[in-house]
């Protein structure tokens, strides 16, 4: 974690890391050029949970912000429809469940298919961050934990928190 705090390192041949800081930074870099030009700088945030819980939503959120939420030369339908097809490509990629599985309209072979296909992702799920099982799960919040009490990690974890959460709820407002 300190990694994605700080910096990459050769640990991971120099190919990732400093996310967190790089995120909070950009933040703050993003809020003082719209303090500049706040007429021509226009800013969305989506949270990472949001995209998962809700992919076709966020991404229409984003179309409409790219594109402007009234503009005819990509009409809504055809939003939607690249909306649909992000979801089922995220989908694929991450696993993420179609269906809760309440009421599933899936034939006993799509099932089957599907049961399948998530036991084959719990083998492929070896980081904490993918978390299947309970065991898994309280691993994950006993780590949160740690952090959150760690006295030199967690003042900046906090800090870039609060960044993004503001952020967040600044573009919330907008859209």
């Amino acid at each position: 974690t300190a990694q994605m705090v700080a910096a990459s390192g050769y640990a991971n041949r120099h190919l990732a890391g400093g996310d967190v800081a790089r995120m909070a930074n950009n933040i703050v870099k993003l809020k003082e050029l719209q303090s500049y030009m706040p007429s021509e700088v226009e800013v969305l945030t989506l949270s990472t949970e949001e995209f998962i819980k809700t992919t076709a939503n966020s991404t229409m959120k984003f179309l409409d912000f790219v594109f402007g939420a009234n503009n005819t030369i990509i009409s809504r339908k055809k939003r939607w429809e690249a909306a649909q097809l992000r979801k089922k490509q995220f989908e694929k990629v991450s696993g993420k469940r179609r269906d809760s599985g309440k009421g599933s309209n899936m034939s006993p072979r799509e099932n089957a298919r599907e049961e399948k296909r998530k036991q084959s992702l719990k083998k492929k799920a070896s980081h904490f961050t993918q978390s299947i099982t309970q065991e898994e799960k309280e691993t994950k919040e006993s780590l949160k934990k740690l952090l959150h009490s760690d006295k030199d990690l967690a003042p900046i974890l906090k800090l870039t928190e609060s960044l993004v959460n503001e952020a967040l709820s600044a573009s919330a407002k907008v859209v």
